[in-house]
């Protein structure tokens, strides 16, 4: 789960689409991405090899944990990063709450 990078001004886009590809580089099983040119994470990974179907773009971070709960498999790690303006820590809250937990 990869939040938007912040502040990076115009060259935002395509440093997002580095870290998409480099995503899709070290074979993640999935990339959920969260908030505004962190869509460009998607992009930068499906062109780097990840299947779209995998790749999914929400716009904040209820929607991305809720979707993370529903694709957990046992025994899965979950690698969340993101800026603290993006609220990641709402998707650890639901990935640690008891309906969370199988």
């Amino acid at each position: 789960v990869a939040g938007e990078m912040l502040e990076l001004g115009p060259s935002s886009p395509e440093l997002h689409r580095e870290i998409g590809r480099a995503c899709a580089r070290s074979r993640v099983d999935w990339l959920l991405a969260v908030q505004g040119d962190a869509r460009f994470f998607v992009e930068g990974a499906v062109d780097g090899g990840l299947p779209a179907q995998r790749a999914y773009f929400f716009t904040d971070a209820d929607e991305a944990g809720k979707f993370c709960r529903t694709i957990l498999q046992p025994d899965d790690v979950v690698l969340v990063k993101g800026s603290r303006g993006v609220r990641l820590e709402k998707v650890t809250e639901l990935l640690q709450s008891s309906a969370a937990v199988k």
